[in-house]
């Protein structure tokens, strides 16, 4: 039990890395590519597939990546109590996809994708 909380813990902290932004700028990088590469890895694929593409669905359609990260915090939930069961790596899953929301929300900032012209 020890080894998942130190690994959650080791992976929040990277996301919170993942997520800086420019200083001064009231923006967050959304972790969204290295966020789902955790999913992937950690759930198996027939709740991560699902939770990635309602994630990504309602992103798009809302033209928010705060909504997206909602959904997909639900779409966990649902998908990996029916598959998993009661787990302790569900729960740290689950925190670790909503951990960028609580970022935004701590930051007062928008989620953004970096692009370069």
């Amino acid at each position: 039990m020890s080894i998942l909380a130190l690994s959650g813990a080791l992976l929040l902290l990277t996301l919170w890395a993942q997520s800086l932004g420019r200083k001064g700028v009231r923006e967050t990088v959304s972790p969204a590519g290295f966020l789902a590469g955790i999913l992937v890895a950690i759930l198996p694929l027939t709740v991560s597939i699902p939770v990635l593409v309602l994630g990504a669905a309602a992103a798009s359609a809302s033209k928010s990546y705060a909504v997206g990260y909602f959904a997909a915090v639900v779409a966990t939930l649902g998908f990996g109590f029916v598959f998993m069961g009661k787990s302790p790596m569900l729960g740290i899953v689950v925190c670790i996809t909503g951990f960028p929301l609580l970022i935004n929300w701590l930051r007062r900032s928008q989620l953004v994708t970096p692009v370069r012209c």
